[in-house]
């Protein structure tokens, strides 16, 4: 598909859905990470994980620096994107 001049490059790489978080599924996003460079790395998570989420998006942002987090599948449409912060201990 040809790009108008001028639009953003974006690629979405999909994880298949995978709660559990393996060292090897992380060790492989941090090498395509390193090959691509991307400017924005998004982390997409189900509403319906829940408080789960909160653990999911710390143990990425942890490895790969998340730029942002992005709910899905809120109740009623709503829809929530986040950027983490960086808390100072």
């Amino acid at each position: 598909m040809a790009r108008l001049p001028g639009a953003p490059n974006i690629d979405i790489f999909d994880t298949a859905g995978r709660q559990e978080i393996d060292d090897a599924l992380i060790q492989e996003l941090k090498e395509l990470k390193e090959f691509l460079q991307p400017q924005e790395t998004l982390l997409v998570v189900d509403a319906a994980t829940g408080q789960q989420a909160v653990s999911v998006a710390t143990h990425f942002n942890d490895a790969l620096e998340i730029t942002g987090i992005i709910l899905t599948k809120t109740r009623r449409g709503c829809a929530l994107a986040a950027r983490p912060c960086r808390c100072v201990k």
